[in-house]
């Protein structure tokens, strides 16, 4: 009988090593599933704190210097005819807002004491829309078809043919109106109490720096995207932010 117990003893310790292995295949499978969550966890965590808390600390983007570009040919395609451009009369002296005269040329419409008046904290819920289109990028974390990666876009991407008109979504002061390779004409207007927008890649500026413009106010022309948007097409990118934090545009337009 004691023979009988020693050999069974001695038959169940050779499959001891199967169960140990068997035993510390399941653990490191289940480990490595463990460990694999965790650091897709981390980064989540990681990405969310940069997206809504390192970057909108980020002032607004300064435009580069004008540079030549090949969009030049769309604005003297446009004024071809002596069509006036920009701010100001033809001397440099005035300010007001653009008026089409329906023939063909456009008129400054100088408004009394547009020179001295300075912006006030803007009323939000009277934002109008800068144009009328379909959102191609959205505001936040998102992938870029031009870049081919994830990247934090500051604004909107709003769908519109070329020379579609956009237009001041509050009253302001135009306080940068200039083109760069980047962002093609970039406009930049001031509303008052830290609150700026920003209307990148048109083709056209029909305003300068200086200009006190309303709501609803024409102030340039969708046409060919700068480097950073190429991949989008025709398209207006808008930025609104309050003391240069970027807001999401959505929370005050509905597209």
């Amino acid at each position: 009988m004691f023979r009988d117990y020693i050999q069974r003893l001695l038959e169940k310790s050779k499959k001891l090593p199967a169960f140990i292995n068997s035993t510390a295949k399941t653990i490191g499978r289940k480990r490595f599933f463990v460990t694999t969550f965790a650091m897709l966890i981390t980064l989540a965590m990681l990405l969310g704190f940069w997206n809504h808390f390192i970057l909108p600390r980020q002032g607004a983007m300064k435009p580069e210097a004008p540079v030549e570009n090949p969009i030049n040919a769309e604005k003297s395609e446009i004024s071809h005819g002596g069509h006036f451009r920009g701010g100001g009369t033809s001397d440099g002296e005035g300010s007001g807002q653009v008026r089409s005269t329906g023939t063909g040329i456009e008129e400054r419409e100088e408004t009394e004491g547009s020179k001295d008046k300075e912006p006030a904290s803007p009323d939000l819920a009277d934002m109008k829309k800068p144009l009328e289109g379909e959102i191609l990028r959205a505001f936040g974390f998102t992938y870029s078809p031009t870049f081919n990666d994830y990247r934090y876009h500051r604004g909107i991407d709003i769908a519109a043919p070329k020379g579609a008109e956009v237009r001041s979504v509050l009253d302001g002061r135009v306080e940068d109106a200039a083109i760069n390779q980047r962002e093609a004409y970039r406009i930049v207007i001031d509303h008052g109490g830290g609150w700026r927008t920003s209307y990148c890649h048109l083709g056209t500026a029909e305003v300068e720096k200086g200009d006190w413009v309303k709501a609803g106010t024409f102030i340039g022309r969708v046409g060919t995207p700068g480097q950073d948007e190429t991949a989008l097409g025709f398209h207006l990118h808008f930025e609104i932010t309050d003391e240069g934090r970027p807001i999401d545009p959505q929370e005050y337009l509905s597209y």
